[in-house]
C-alpha cells in the first residue's frame, strides 16, 4: 500500500531529521530548560501543590493521567520490536532522542497551559486550542482532532484490548469472549464517570505499573549484574556500527537501531504528539510554569523504563535469541523467574494496558467534543465501549501500520504549531523566569 510505503519512508529518516532539529531548535529558544529545570521537575512531582476545582483537574492529577496513557504495552512490547530490529544499539539512539524528546513535551505543555479555554464541559487546551493560532490553524484544528481520535480508537481501544486480552487468557484460561464482556463493562463504567473517574482510576494504575515494572525488570538487571559493562558496550557499538546485525532483520546496525528505534520511542513516550498536552490543558492554565516543567519528568521516566528493557534484554542474553514482540518480554523475565516470566509480562501487559485504555477515554473524549461542538457524547461513550470487545476478539495486527502513520501525522501537526508559536512562549517564559516558583 502506498500509505505504507510514505510512512516507512517517512520513519526512515525524514522524522528522527525533523525531531532532531525541532529539539533543538527549542533547546536553544528556552536556553537548555531540560538541564537547567531537570531537578525541579521532579519536585513538583514528588511535592505536588493545588488542587482541582469545578471540572478542572490539578496538575499533578495530569501528570499521572498522562504517565497512565503513555506507559503502555508500547514500552514493553514496543521495546523488543525495535530490539529485534535494531539492536542493542536502540537503547543509546532513544537516550539521545530522549533529549529532544523532553524540550518538545515542555513546549506543547507550555502552549496548551498558556493558550486555554473554557468550554460547557470544563476547560479545554491542546492542539485543538493552540494550533487555531497558527497559518492554517482552522483546518488544522479539526485535522489534528479527528487524527488523534482515530488514534484512540486504534492505538488505545482495539491494540491495548488486544494485547491485555491475550494476557487475561494465558493467566486465567477464561474464554476471550467472556474476557471481552468484561471489558466492555469496565470502559462503560469508566466512561459513565466522567473525567473525575478517569483521573482518580489513573492515580491508582500508574505507580502501581512503575512499581512493579521496577521490580521486574531491576531482578533481571541485578540478576545479570557481572554482564552490565558488556551490554553498555554492545549498545554503544551497535549505536554506532556499519556492520550487518546478526540475529534479527537484514541491515546496518546504526540504520536499524534509528529506523525501528525513534519511531517505537516517541510513540512510547508520546512526546510531540498532543495527547499530554490536551490532559494538561483540562488544569485550566492555572500554573504554565508548574506543569510545563512538570511534563518533562514524563518523557525521562518514560525514556528510564525503555533503556531499562533494552538493558534486560541485552544484559540477560535474549536479545540475540530470534524472538520479538511478546516472547521476547516473556523470554528475559523467565531467566530469572523462570516459568513465572510468562505470569509477570502477562500482568505487565494487562497493568500497562488498562492504563492506557483510561487515559485515553479522556483524551478521545476532548477530540470529540471539539468536532462536534460538544455534542452526542453517548455516541463516542459507544464507540469507544465497542472498541474493547472488538479488539478482545480480533486480529489487530493489520493496524500497527496505521498507528506508525497516525503517530506521524500527529507530530507533524503538533510540532508545525509549536515552532509557529515558539516566539510567543518564549516571551511568556522569559517572564515567568523572573517570577519565584
Amino acid at each position: 500500500m502506498i500509505i505504507n510505503t510514505v510512512t516507512d519512508y517517512l520513519w526512515g529518516w525524514p522524522m528522527p531529521v525533523f525531531l532532531s532539529i525541532a529539539g533543538l531548535i527549542i533547546t536553544f529558544a528556552f536556553r537548555f530548560v531540560q538541564i537547567r529545570y531537570f531537578f525541579t521537575s521532579w519536585r513538583y512531582v514528588l511535592s505536588p501543590k493545588g488542587s482541582a476545582q469545578g471540572e478542572e483537574i490539578s496538575p499533578i492529577q495530569a501528570f499521572l493521567s498522562t504517565l497512565s496513557s503513555t506507559l503502555g504495552n508500547g514500552s514493553l512490547v514496543g521495546m523488543a520490536v525495535a530490539m529485534y530490529a535494531g539492536g542493542p544499539g536502540g537503547a543509546i539512539w532513544l537516550m539521545i532522542f530522549g533529549l529532544f524528546a523532553m524540550p518538545i513535551r515542555f513546549a506543547e505543555v507550555l502552549a496548551s497551559s498558556i493558550f486555554t479555554t473554557k468550554t460547557e464541559h470544563g476547560m479545554r487546551g491542546g492542539p485543538m486550542v493552540y494550533l487555531a493560532k497558527v497559518p492554517g490553524g482552522s483546518a488544522l484544528t479539526y485535522l489534528y482532532a479527528f487524527t488523534c481520535l482515530l488514534f484512540t480508537f486504534v492505538g488505545s481501544g482495539l491494540m491495548q484490548c488486544n494485547s491485555m486480552t491475550g494476557g487475561l487468557t494465558a493467566l486465567t484460561g477464561v474464554d476471550a469472549r467472556i474476557i471481552a464482556v468484561i471489558m466492555l463493562i469496565f470502559v462503560v463504567y469508566i466512561l459513565l464517570g466522567g473525567s473525575k473517574r478517569i483521573v482518580r482510576f489513573s492515580e491508582v494504575i500508574a505507580p502501581l505499573k512503575v512499581l512493579l515494572f521496577i521490580l521486574a525488570t531491576g531482578s533481571v538487571i541485578v540478576m545479570f549484574l557481572p554482564n552490565l559493562f558488556s551490554a553498555l558496550k554492545l549498545m554503544v557499538d551497535g549505536a554506532f556500527s556499519s556492520q550487518a546485525l546478526v540475529g534479527g532483520l537484514a541491515g546496518h546496525m546504526m540504520q536499524n537501531a534509528i529506523r525501528f528505534t525513534v519511531p517505537n520511542f516517541f510513540n512510547a513516550t508520546e512526546a510531540g504528539l498532543g495527547t499530554a498536552s490536551v490532559l494538561f490543558g483540562a488544569t485550566g492554565g492555572k500554573n504554565p510554569k508548574e506543569s510545563s516543567i512538570m511534563s518533562m519528568a514524563l518523557v525521562f521516566t518514560t525514556q528510564v523504563i525503555c533503556f531499562f528493557m533494552f538493558l534486560a534484554f541485552t544484559m540477560s542474553g535474549t536479545w540475540n535469541s530470534g524472538l520479538q514482540q511478546t516472547p521476547l518480554v516473556m523470554a528475559t523475565y523467565a531467566t530469572v523467574f523462570g516459568s513465572l516470566g510468562e505470569i509477570i509480562a502477562n500482568i505487565l501487559s494487562i497493568l500497562f494496558g488498562v492504563g492506557v485504555l483510561v487515559g485515553y477515554a479522556f483524551v478521545g473524549r476532548e477530540c470529540w467534543l471539539f468536532l462536534t461542538r460538544g455534542r452526542w457524547e453517548w455516541i463516542f461513550m459507544v464507540i469507544y465501549s465497542l472498541m474493547a470487545p472488538l479488539g478482545a476478539l480480533s486480529d489487530v495486527s493489520f493496524v500497527w501500520s496505521m498507528v506508525r502513520t497516525m503517530n506521524a501525522a500527529l507530530l507533524i501537526l503538533n510540532v508545525y504549531g509549536l515552532l509557529y508559536l515558539l516566539p510567543v512562549m518564549r516571551k511568556w517564559w522569559k517572564n515567568a523566569e523572573k517570577k519565584p516558583a
